[in-house]
């Protein structure tokens, strides 16, 4: 799996301190299974108040100088901390910041991470991200999420949601905007295997073109929920048949995320 040695004995050494306000979220999470594109630079802890943060970060410094690791912390403020933990000549960043408690889904426990954030929750995150910023690492996980996970229209449609103020044209202009790829930065992205950067703006293209024309097609009065068919899988309006449209549940976000509730037969 794409987590390198350092990530997994780290995580083995705080998983013990994970909790539903306290959890993985971000590139080492969306990056853990054998399909993921590349390797995360770090680690993102988040959580649900800024006197969390404080705790998790006191209890991961002591669990990992136990186990012989320096902690050096190079940002402390109310709500975020970040650290670099080293030993010998291995090192990786940590960060402990306060995350909005707004998601679809609650936090799940996880056998390497302790407990991590629900992958619609990374995906719809992530989608906020390639709004907000222009990175290459987030192209290659929007990539990846599109193609495994959830579609990028269902991303968008579900990350409205989450912020009130975005609406699915403008989320596809600033994501269009931030297409952004070249060579150099793809460079200093830690990918499984060579990527070309030609190759990668074509296929983002693609992507962005199909989920444009597939986001026309939903419902307007439905705008910020989570798709799920029959079996809870979340999926996209357009994914589905239209005679099959009417049996699709609305799930939409709360604090603290809730799983669907059951359906009478």
């Amino acid at each position: 799996m794409p987590l390198d040695e350092l990530q997994v004995i780290v995580f083995s050494i705080i998983a013990k301190n994970r909790n539903p306000n306290s959890y993985v979220a971000g590139g080492a999470a969306i990056n853990s299974s054998d399909s993921s594109p590349r390797f995360s630079n770090d680690i993102d802890l988040f959580h649900a108040s800024i006197e969390s943060v404080q705790r998790s970060f006191a209890s991961d410094r002591e669990s990992l100088q136990s186990a012989g690791y320096e902690v050096e912390v190079t940002v402390n403020q109310p709500g975020f901390i970040a650290a670099v933990v080293s030993r010998k000549t291995s090192s990786l960043k940590l960060d402990w910041a306060n995350d909005s408690a707004f998601r679809f889904f609650p936090v799940e426990p996880d056998p390497i991470m302790g407990h991590r954030l629900h992958v619609v929750d990374l995906a719809t995150n992530k989608c906020l991200a390639l709004a907000g910023r222009s990175e290459v690492r987030d192209i290659l996980d929007g990539l990846h999420l599109n193609e495994t996970t959830i579609s990028l229209s269902a991303m968008i449609w579900g990350a409205c949601g989450k912020d009130p103020g975005l609406t699915p044209d403008l989320v596809m202009s600033l994501i269009r905007r931030n297409a952004r790829i070249s060579p150099e930065s793809l460079a200093i992205e830690r990918t499984v295997r060579p990527i070309d950067a030609v190759a990668l703006k074509k296929s983002w293209l693609k992507v962005l073109d199909v989920t444009e024309e597939d986001l026309s097609k939903y419902p307007p009065a439905d705008l910020g929920c989570i798709y799920l068919d029959q079996a809870g899988k979340a999926v996209g309006w357009p994914e589905q048949r239209k005679d099959f449209a009417d049996s699709l549940q609305k799930h939409f976000g709360s604090v603290g995320g809730a799983w669907p509730t059951a359906r009478k037969a």
